[in-house]
């Protein structure tokens, strides 16, 4: 993940490109580790990456962080079209049963960016408040904001 941040964050002085960060966070997987064991915990994780990676476009960049955190950064999105990937994923992630068969959904802080910061903690850390904010509204939402590097 930070090898491909500081990939694109060469190509966004040269392009003038927007991006979104995007930090996601199950809610309730804690329970499924607890209820149904690690294994089928590991099985979610799994499912829930692949509807992150058919949400996302081939240009963008999907990873786990680690436990039930993901991140994603969508290259050349505005507030709008960050809003269409929030609804895209939450359709694939609806028809994926995840939330009716383990109880678990996700809340998602992404911040769109003019520039890449200097360092991929600086743009993780400001989409991970966003994520936090989500869940302390209520979780199972989105939070969008943006922030001008100069």
């Amino acid at each position: 993940f930070e090898m491909e941040y500081r990939i694109l964050r060469k190509i966004s002085f040269r392009k003038h490109m927007q991006f979104t960060v995007g930090l996601i966070d199950l809610d309730g997987f804690k329970a499924v580790n607890d209820h149904y064991g690690h294994h089928q915990g590991d099985d979610v994780l799994q499912k829930f990456s692949r509807i992150l990676k058919k949400a996302s476009r081939g240009s963008d960049v999907v990873a786990r962080l680690g436990g039930d955190e993901f991140a994603v950064i969508l290259l050349d999105v505005d507030e709008h079209t960050a809003g269409e990937y929030d609804t895209r994923l939450r359709e694939l992630f609806a028809a994926s049963q995840l939330k009716q068969d383990f109880g678990v959904d996700f809340s998602m802080g992404m911040m769109i960016f003019n520039a890449l910061p200097d360092d991929v903690a600086q743009a993780t850390s400001a989409a991970d408040k966003l994520m936090y904010h989500a869940k302390a509204a209520g979780k199972c939402q989105t939070t969008i904001e943006r922030m001008a590097v100069h």
